[in-house]
């Protein structure tokens, strides 16, 4: 979906948005934070994602996905891409976790399945 809540042409990135029996119905006591996740009964998840030879392809997010380090903002999706490469992993998840050694900022942290040999 684009901002004016019209379906993107192939192509064109886009926001996901869902809606359906196993998508939650709200925040709980958070009425601004549902009001500002849903349009029209759709959830807007905040990926973004384009549709290229019939597969959509996630792009990022349009904020959650960065990770203060360091005096940097990295992109977990991003440093997820790159561990999706190494021809020993199948899938990971990359997070930010509070660090001493950094005080206020985040530690990136990964979690990774190992591909079958």
């Amino acid at each position: 979906m684009d901002d004016a809540v019209r379906a993107v042409p192939a192509g064109t990135p886009g926001e996901i948005e869902v809606r359906g029996a196993a998508v939650f119905l709200e925040y709980w006591r958070r009425p601004d934070a549902t009001a500002a996740a849903f349009r029209d009964g759709w959830f807007r998840t905040g990926d973004v994602a384009v549709l290229e030879n019939g597969s959509y392809r996630i792009l990022g997010r349009s904020s959650v996905d960065i990770i203060k380090t360091g005096g940097f903002k990295v992109s977990a999706l991003e440093v997820e891409e790159v561990l999706r490469t190494h021809p020993a992993i199948a899938e990971c998840a990359v997070v930010g976790v509070e660090d001493p050694e950094w005080a206020s900022a985040s530690a990136p942290r990964s979690s990774r399945t190992a591909r079958p040999n």
